[in-house]
């Protein structure tokens, strides 16, 4: 008698462990299961820093601010806007979606809107989702650890005063 098929989706890390299924090195609670299986694309810092201008230019395209009256917009990027790039640019990137500027299958919006669309304790998992990517890109671009975390730091915050559990 075979053995029936056992999802992995939901296990527990601790079983997945003993099934010998990698953990991601920022699943922290052995006793959830792990949800997010994250990659990011590795540049260099000049190719960071022309894809961040690129961004930059094309959201002025699709959503211009009136009150910006700058002419050039190929100043250098700041730690905020490279991070940013990062994250919604570089997540889960595959050759099939390459030709994708954004919106692509398990990008970082795509994520949220399925964490949306479930339903299911969506703020929680939702900052889950963004400290896990700003962890992944601090461990893969360490001189920008530092606007990770103060981003993640942000982050929690604004979830906790939201609450009210804390001012």
């Amino acid at each position: 008698m075979t053995d029936t098929y056992t999802s992995t989706r939901q296990l527990p890390a601790r079983e997945l462990i003993k099934r010998n299924i990698g953990i991601p090195f920022w699943h922290e609670d052995d006793d959830k299961p792990v949800t997010y299986h994250l990659q990011l694309l590795l540049l260099e810092p000049d190719a960071l820093v022309k894809l961040a201008i690129i961004c930059r230019k094309r959201a002025a395209e699709h959503f211009p601010n009136p009150l910006d009256n700058r002419i050039n917009l190929d100043y250098e990027p700041t730690p905020r806007e490279l991070v940013n790039t990062l994250r919604h640019t570089c997540l889960n990137r595959t050759p099939k979606n390459v030709h994708q500027f954004s919106g692509f299958h398990c990008s970082y919006e795509n994520l949220i809107a399925r964490i949306t669309a479930k339903g299911i304790d969506v703020e929680q998992r939702c900052l889950d989702l963004k400290l896990h990517t700003l962890t992944l890109i601090a461990t893969y671009y360490p001189y920008l650890a530092a606007e990770c975390k103060h981003q993640a730091f942000v982050a929690t915050t604004a979830t906790l005063n939201r609450k009210g559990t804390s001012q």
